[in-house]
């Protein structure tokens, strides 16, 4: 099994925040997994038509990072097309 060493750890942590402007990391995240998913899928033979992202999205009031209720939380579902999976850049929300 591969782990990237600290060094890496911050690298991609500064290159997610310089791509991803304010949802940082989240979405630097979430990018990657799907285009890893799809170029699975590609590698098997079993290419899918499509890819749907679930991200939790807490509902909390203006200007605070807490939510109203700890159990109030929806989802946003993102979908992604196989033609507009060729790099990362492709990927991140705009």
């Amino acid at each position: 099994m591969y782990a990237f060493t600290t060094q890496e750890t911050e690298r991609v942590r500064a290159n997610s925040v310089r791509h991803c402007g304010v949802l940082g990391a989240a979405q630097f995240h979430a990018a990657v997994s799907v285009l890893e998913l799809h170029g699975l899928h590609q590698r098997l033979g079993s290419p899918s038509p499509s890819y749907v992202l679930p991200i939790p999205v807490g509902v909390r009031p203006k200007g605070t990072v807490e939510p109203l209720f700890s159990n109030q939380v929806a989802m946003l579902m993102v979908q992604f097309l196989p033609e507009n999976l060729e790099s990362l850049a492709d990927v991140i929300l705009p």
